[in-house]
């Protein structure tokens, strides 16, 4: 990584300029490389999670923990002309307990064509062009984190973070824009099969436009935004049916974004409602939880016009209603917390409680009613 970084700097002579987005490096007008790096460090307290934090779901007693939750090294630029490029590596949940780093890895990775606002062609490993949710950085987020309805999708083979690699088509005409990406997905359940990871999501923008291939859950009072999107997601054979054979995965979902400007401050409201169909009521993931059902989130904030500073007080409330009638299967979750804006998002500590609750409880104590407590200190450059 830093032999990668020494070649960069012979190469690219003309000027350094450090900014909001991180480090420039230029060799004229055409070509650049912009450098980034993010950072979150984790303290949680989980009630009655520590056997389910350790691997052991039937032991009670309240699990601590603090770690670099996400540490990630941003790359892009342009090549030339409308030959753009990205790199993120990360290494995350270092120092996690019962839950050791891999090392650094490459979460995304693109070449991107860009013939114009309209149309857009990239090829690599890039999130799966589905919610409004997993196309916003974490480090964008208004809450702690995504909400735990947005895991419930398909894993791609051998890659982190809900992505996929194949090549994607995107662009905006006006206040549309689309989204429409073909994939490898993950592997066929059947032995010998072969199938594509198709997926995609379009948005039309009612008041300011949202351009950018990455969402934001807040503009901080940069824009008034309202903003509705559709997004799927599918792929043959990448489950099994309630025999044990191959079937098909295929999920939607629809979202509305609303953020606004008042004389005291800016309002955000982010919903959004997911059904997910993995051909089995059920259906587990690697985590135990019933994927296959319906539900919706819907997170409410509001901070003041000081853009570089102060509190912005949020509320999220989660639903999931799983198909499968056992119990422990549907979940409600409810999330009270504030950042504490140093520097907008870019420096921000975070504090959150969230009580996760069960319709039905089930035997063990990850599917028993229980809160955690978190915070989080988070840079962006």
């Amino acid at each position: 990584m830093y032999r990668m970084f020494a070649i960069a700097i012979i190469l690219l002579s003309a000027s350094i300029t450090a900014h909001a987005g991180g480090i420039t490096l230029k060799a004229g007008e055409d070509r650049f490389i912009q450098i980034g790096y993010r950072l979150q460090v984790l303290t949680q307290i989980g009630q009655n999670q520590a056997g389910a934090a350790a691997g052991d779901p039937t032991v009670s007693g309240d699990h601590t923990d603090l770690y670099l939750r996400r540490s990630r090294l941003l790359v892009g630029g342009q090549a030339a002309p409308g030959v753009n490029f990205f790199l993120q590596l990360a290494d995350d949940n270092r120092g996690k307990s019962y839950a050791a780093s891999t090392g650094v890895k490459t979460l995304d990775g693109w070449i991107e064509l860009d013939s114009g606002t309209a149309g857009k062609v990239m090829a690599g490993i890039f999130p799966v062009q589905f919610s409004r949710s997993r196309l916003t950085s974490p480090f964008s987020s208004i809450a702690l984190d995504r909400a735990a309805i947005d895991e419930l999708q398909l894993d791609s083979t051998a890659l982190d973070g809900k992505r996929d690699r194949g090549l994607l088509l995107w662009g905006n005409i006006g206040g549309f824009q689309y989204r429409l990406a073909a994939g490898k997905g993950a592997k066929p359940q059947e032995t010998g099969a072969e199938t594509i990871r198709y997926h995609g999501r379009v948005h039309i923008s009612l008041m300011d436009g949202e351009e950018d291939f990455l969402y934001k859950e807040s503009y901080q009072g940069g824009k008034d935004i309202f903003t509705i999107g559709y997004g799927f997601d599918r792929q043959d054979k990448a489950s099994t049916d309630v025999a044990g054979k191959p079937a098909g995965y295929s999920a939607w979902t629809a979202d509305v974004a609303m953020e606004g400007r008042t004389e005291s401050g800016v309002m955000s409201l982010v919903g959004a409602y997911y059904s997910y169909d993995w051909s089995n009521p059920g259906k587990k993931d690697s985590s135990g939880n019933y994927v296959q059902g319906k539900g919706w989130q819907a997170t409410l904030a509001w901070m003041s016009m000081e853009k570089q500073g102060g509190i912005q007080p949020y509320a999220r409330y989660v639903v999931w209603d799983a198909e499968s009638a056992s119990s422990g299967a549907s979940q409600r979750s409810t999330a009270l917390g504030f950042n504490y804006l140093l520097s907008g998002f870019d420096a921000k500590l975070v504090f959150d409680f969230e009580q996760i609750s069960f319709p039905t409880e089930g035997a063990t104590w990850d599917r028993k009613n229980h809160s955690v407590t978190s915070m989080q200190w988070q840079i962006s450059f």
